[in-house]
C-alpha cells in the first residue's frame, strides 16, 4: 500500500483515542476517495472551519468507515475552540465568506471544467471535494449545538431546569431538520389536493420531479425520484391524510416565520447573556449554511461531477475505484496504470488513514490503541423525547409498529405470540388512542410524534405505561428486535450491543341547553357536558346542546330524532361537531380520553349523516378497547356544539404533573385541536408560571417565551381561565381550548 508504514503503537500524549463505526452517508460516492478527503481537509484546516487545534485524527475506509473522536477529557478543550471560534466575528465572518466561495464554485462548476481536460478537472473537482468536507463537516450541527446546548444549560436557574428541553428547542427553532424537505413536501401537499379535486397535474409532476432531483437521490434511487413514483403517491393520498398534513405543514410555517422572534423572546425571559444568545446566532446562522451546502452538493452530483467521472468510474470499474487513493486515480488518468487486485482486495478488509501532526500514513492495521466500538447507526445516538411514564432505567427489545392494516394485524399476531412483553418496548409513529388498550402489559411504549396533552398520552398515565412521546428520528434509528436502555430520569434513549438481560330531572327530554342555569347530574347529560355547563359560569364554550342518555339510548325513534335535528337547525351553523359524554368519561376514576367517538366539521343540513354519527357515538360505549381499558359504568349521552375553527388551539394543565403546582404546561398547535388531540402534530410548548397569574402580575413568566406578543396576551387571559376553572373544581384540571377571531372558547375539561 503506498505510502504505508507500520502502525503506530500508542496514540499521543493526552488523547486517549476511540473510534466509532458510522454509517457511510454518501451512498454514491467512492469509500477511499472520501476518507482521503476527509483527512487532508482536517490537514489542511487543523480540524475545522474553527481551526482548532486537532492534531491527531483516525479514519478508517472501507464499505463502511471509522471516525476517530477525542474522549470526554478533551471536551472541555473542544469547546473553547469553538466558542472562541463563534465570538471572534472577524475570523467568522471570513469563514462564512469562504463557505459561500464553495457554494460559489459549485454552482458554477460547468463553467470552471468547461476549459479543462481530464487530469485536471479531477485534480480540480478533489480540491472542491476537500473544500466541501472540510466546511461541511465543519459546520458540524451535533458538535456546535451539543456545546452551545451545554453552556445555556449552565445559564438556566434550577426551578427552571426541568424545563430546559423546551427552552432549546425554542432558541435553536431554526434548526429543525424538516426544514430540508419543508418546500418539497408543501409542492407534494398542492399537487395532492389538486388531483383528489379531479384535476390534471401531469406538468407539475415533471416540474417537481426536474425541481427536486437532487434531493430525493438516496442508493435505491441514484438519479432522484421519478414521476411515476410521484403518481403512485399521489395515488395513494386521501382527504383525510392531506389535512392532516396540511396541519403539520402550517404547523411548521408558524413555527419557521416566527422562529427569530421566539428565539429572543425565549433569550429575555431566561436573561441568557449576549455571549450566549451570540454564540446562538452563529450556530443557527451555520445550521442554514449547512442545509445549503448539502442541497447545492446534492446538485452537483448528479450533473457537474456525474458528467465527468462516469466515463472515467467505467473504465476503471467501480469496485476498483472505490479502494484507490486520489494520487493513483490520477496516475491512471496520466498512464493508466491500475492497482492490483490483490491490494484492492485487501483495502476492501481495512484501510486506515492517520492524520499526525499535519502528516498523513496510510496503514493497514488500526493502531494499537485506538479502541474500536461496534457498529451502530449514528442516527441511534442521543435519541430523546418526552416522558408521559416512568422512573429509572430499563432495557428493552424493539418492536416497531407500522400503523397500516397489514401493520396491525402483524402487531395483533406479535401480541398473541409473545409470553414476556413486559421485556418489549413498542415504537411507532403516533399513538392512537384504539392502540393503548393493547399496550397494558408491554415493558414501553415510545413514539415519534405527539404532545403531552393528546388523547393516548392522558390514557397511557392513567393505565401507568411507561411511555414517551415526541422522540424525534426513533423511527430510522431502530427497527425490530434492537435493544435499548431507555432512561426515563433523563428523557433519553441508548441502543445495546450486548446481550444482557431485558427485561333524573332530564329523564324525559330529549336535549339539554349546554348553557342551562338548571344543574344536571352526570347520569342525566354525561360528565363531559356537566363540566361544560360548569365552565360555561365563567369562561365561553360553543353553542349547542346535549342529547339526554334517555333520549341517545332512544335515538332510533322518530319523534326522538326531529327533536335532535330541530334543534341543529335552531344553531344556525354549517358544520357542527357531535362528540361523546358518558357518564364515566373526564371523570376521577378515568377520563376514556379518545375511547368513544366524536366526530368533527359535520354538515349541520345532512340530517341521515347528524343521526347515523349520533347513533355511532352511542353505540361506542360497548366497543372492545374500552372493556380492555375497564367498563365504563354509567350510560351515553351526545354532544352537538358548533364547530369552532380555531386559528389557534392547544390543551393547559393547570399544575405540570411532574412540578407541583408552580407551573401550567400550555401545548398549542396553529389551526384545529384535533390534530394535537390525535397526536399527528407536535405542539410547541411554554411552562407558565402560575403565582405570576394568581397575582395578576403586569408581565408573567414562560419558558420559553410565547412564540409572539400577540399570543403571549391571549395566553395570559387562557391561564387565568384555567385558575378559575381550577379552583371552580377543587383539583387539577385539564383544558382543552381554542381561539377563534380573538375569542377564547372551552372545548372540554377534566381532571388528572
Amino acid at each position: 500500500m503506498s505510502d504505508q508504514t507500520e502502525p503506530s503503537t500508542s496514540a499521543p500524549r493526552g488523547f486517549v483515542m476511540s473510534a466509532r463505526k458510522v454509517s457511510l452517508l454518501d451512498e454514491g460516492s467512492w469509500a477511499l476517495m472520501i476518507e482521503e478527503s476527509n483527512v487532508r481537509a482536517f490537514q489542511r484546516y487543523h480540524g475545522s472551519m474553527a481551526r482548532l487545534d486537532i492534531d491527531y485524527y483516525l479514519s478508517v475506509g472501507a464499505s463502511r468507515y471509522y471516525k476517530g473522536y477525542f474522549e470526554d477529557a478533551e471536551l472541555t478543550r473542544v469547546r473553547d475552540g469553538i466558542v472562541k471560534f463563534l465570538l471572534d466575528e472577524d475570523t467568522y465572518h471570513r469563514c462564512v465568506s469562504e463557505i459561500h466561495d464553495v457554494l460559489r464554485r459549485m454552482r458554477h462548476a460547468d463553467e470552471a471544467l468547461a476549459e479543462l481536460e481530464l487530469f485536471d478537472q479531477f485534480q480540480w473537482y478533489c480540491d472542491l471535494l476537500c473544500d466541501y468536507i472540510a466546511y461541511y463537516n465543519s459546520v458540524i450541527t451535533d458538535t456546535f449545538y451539543a456545546n452551545v446546548f451545554d453552556i445555556v444549560d449552565s445559564e438556566l436557574a434550577p426551578d427552571v431546569r426541568f424545563a430546559a428541553k423546551a427552552i432549546k428547542d425554542s432558541l435553536f427553532a431554526t434548526n429543525n431538520n424538516e426544514l430540508l424537505t419543508h418546500l418539497q413536501t408543501v409542492d407534494m401537499l398542492a399537487m395532492a389536493q389538486q388531483y383528489l379535486a379531479g384535476q390534471d397535474v401531469d406538468d407539475d409532476v415533471e416540474r417537481f420531479v426536474e425541481k427536486y432531483r437532487s434531493t430525493t437521490m438516496s442508493s435505491g434511487s441514484p438519479n432522484g425520484m421519478t414521476a411515476a413514483e410521484v403518481v403512485d403517491h399521489l395515488s395513494q393520498q386521501t382527504t383525510d391524510g392531506v389535512q392532516q398534513e396540511k396541519a403539520f405543514l402550517d404547523n411548521l410555517h408558524f413555527r419557521y416565520s416566527n422562529a427569530e422572534e421566539w428565539s429572543a423572546r425565549t433569550a429575555s425571559a431566561i436573561d441568557l447573556s449576549q455571549t450566549t444568545r451570540l454564540l446562538i446566532r452563529h450556530t443557527c446562522e451555520l445550521s442554514y449554511l449547512k442545509i445549503q451546502m448539502r442541497e447545492e452538493f446534492q446538485k452537483f452530483k448528479v450533473t457537474t461531477r456525474s458528467r465527468f467521472l462516469t466515463g472515467l468510474i467505467k473504465e476503471i470499474g467501480k469496485q476498483q475505484f472505490d479502494y484507490m487513493l486520489i494520487a493513483e486515480i490520477a496516475e491512471f488518468i496520466r498512464t493508466g496504470t491500475r492497482v492490483p487486485n490483490a491490494e484492492i482486495a485487501k483495502r476492501q478488509k481495512l484501510t486506515v488513514f492517520e492524520l499526525k501532526d499535519d502528516h498523513i500514513r496510510v496503514l493497514d492495521a488500526v493502531p494499537q490503541d485506538i479502541g474500536l466500538e461496534p457498529a451502530r447507526d449514528s442516527a441511534q445516538h442521543g435519541l430523546s423525547g418526552d416522558v408521559l411514564v416512568g422512573t429509572g432505567s430499563k432495557k428493552y427489545v424493539v418492536k416497531k409498529v407500522e400503523q397500516h392494516e397489514e401493520g396491525l394485524h402483524s402487531f395483533d399476531d406479535f401480541i398473541a405470540a409473545t409470553a414476556d412483553k413486559a421485556a418489549v418496548a413498542v415504537i411507532t409513529n403516533v399513538l392512537r388512542p384504539y392502540l393503548v388498550p393493547k399496550l397494558r402489559k408491554f415493558g414501553a411504549l415510545i413514539t415519534q410524534y405527539g404532545g403531552y396533552t393528546s388523547h393516548a398520552s392522558v390514557l397511557c398515565r392513567e393505565l401507568g405505561i411507561n411511555s414517551m412521546i415526541n422522540a424525534n428520528g426513533v423511527l430510522d434509528a431502530l427497527e425490530t428486535g434492537d435493544r435499548i436502555e431507555v432512561d426515563f430520569d433523563r428523557g433519553t434513549i441508548r441502543t445495546l450491543t450486548d446481550d444482557a438481560g431485558l427485561p333524573e330531572s332530564a329523564a324525559l327530554e330529549v336535549a339539554v341547553d349546554l348553557k342551562s342555569e338548571q344543574r344536571y347530574t352526570v347520569n342525566e347529560v354525561g360528565a363531559k357536558a356537566a363540566n361544560l355547563m360548569e365552565i360555561n359560569k365563567i369562561a365561553k364554550i360553543a353553542e349547542g346542546f346535549v342529547v339526554t342518555s334517555h333520549a341517545a339510548r332512544n335515538i332510533d325513534d322518530e319523534a326522538v330524532q326531529e327533536a335532535v335535528l330541530a334543534r341543529v337547525a335552531a344553531m344556525k351553523c354549517d358544520r357542527i361537531v357531535i362528540r361523546s359524554s358518558h357518564e364515566s368519561e373526564d371523570s376521577r376514576a378515568g377520563s376514556y380520553a379518545g375511547l368513544f367517538e366524536s366526530y368533527v366539521d359535520v354538515d349541520a343540513g345532512d340530517s341521515d349523516t347528524v343521526i347515523r354519527l349520533a347513533r355511532s357515538v352511542y353505540r361506542s360505549q360497548k366497543a372492545n378497547s374500552i372493556d380492555k381499558y375497564g367498563a365504563a359504568e354509567g350510560d351515553m349521552s351526545v354532544i352537538v356544539q358548533e364547530m369552532i375553527s380555531a386559528d389557534i388551539s392547544g390543551v393547559i394543565l393547570t399544575s405540570h404533573p411532574s412540578d407541583g403546582y408552580d407551573y401550567m404546561l400550555l401545548e398549542y398547535v396553529v389551526g384545529d385541536l384535533c390534530y394535537l388531540m390525535q397526536g399527528d402534530v407536535t405542539p410547541l410548548i411554554s411552562y407558565i408560571r402560575k403565582v405570576d397569574i394568581i397575582d395578576d402580575s403586569e408581565s408573567y413568566c414562560a419558558y420559553p417565551a410565547i412564540i409572539t406578543e400577540p399570543l403571549a396576551r391571549r395566553f395570559k387571559s387562557l391561564a387565568k381561565t384555567a385558575v378559575e376553572v381550577e379552583r371552580q373544581f377543587s383539583r387539577r384540571i385539564q383544558i382543552e381550548w381554542g381561539i377563534k377571531d380573538e375569542e377564547i372558547y372551552i372545548f372540554q375539561a377534566r381532571p388528572y
